[in-house]
C-alpha cells in the first residue's frame, strides 16, 4: 500500500489570539484625533453626546457634533425633524460646514497626533521589552487572552 502524500508546506508560528494592550490604547489616541479633528470631540464624547459633563446634544449649533445629534436625539428626547443634526445660521448651516470648521480649528494637531502616535508607541515597546515579557508570560500562565 502507497503511503499518503506528506504535506511539505511550513506554517509560520501560532498568532496570539490575546487582545494588545498597547495596540488598544493606541488605537484610541489615533481615533480620538480623528473625531476632534472632524467631529469637535473625542471618542467618549461623540460616542454618548456628553460633552463637558453634560448631556446636550445638538445644544451648541454645530460646533461639536455627536452620534445622538445625527440620530435625532436632543436633551429633550428623539424628534424626527432633529436627525442629522440641528445646526444654526449664525455658526454652521450644515454637517459639512461644521466638519469644515472643526478640521480649520483642530486639523493640525490632530495630524500630528495622528503621525507622532504609532511613533511614539513604537518606541515605548521597545523600551518596556523587559516587562512586557514578563508580563505576557504571567497573563499566558494565567489563561486570561490579554497581552502587553
Amino acid at each position: 500500500m502507497a503511503r499518503g502524500k506528506k504535506n511539505n508546506k511550513s506554517r509560520g508560528p501560532k498568532r496570539s489570539k490575546a487582545f494588545s494592550l498597547s495596540r488598544g490604547v493606541e488605537a484610541v489616541v489615533v481615533g480620538s484625533a480623528i473625531t476632534n479633528a472632524t467631529l469637535g470631540g473625542n471618542i467618549a464624547e461623540v460616542l454618548s453626546g456628553r460633552f463637558d459633563g453634560a448631556y446636550k446634544p445638538g445644544a451648541d449649533g454645530g460646533e461639536k457634533i455627536s452620534i445622538p445629534e445625527l440620530l435625532g436625539f436632543t436633551a429633550d428626547g428623539w424628534k424626527a425633524e432633529n436627525v442629522g443634526g440641528t445646526y444654526s445660521k449664525n455658526y454652521a448651516t450644515s454637517f459639512t460646514n461644521a466638519v469644515w470648521h472643526n478640521m480649520k480649528a483642530n486639523g493640525v494637531k490632530s495630524l500630528i497626533t495622528i503621525t507622532a502616535t504609532p511613533i511614539v508607541f513604537r518606541v515605548v515597546r521597545k523600551q518596556a521589552r523587559p516587562f512586557t515579557t514578563q508580563f505576557n508570560k504571567f497573563m499566558r500562565m494565567a489563561s486570561i487572552p490579554v497581552r502587553f
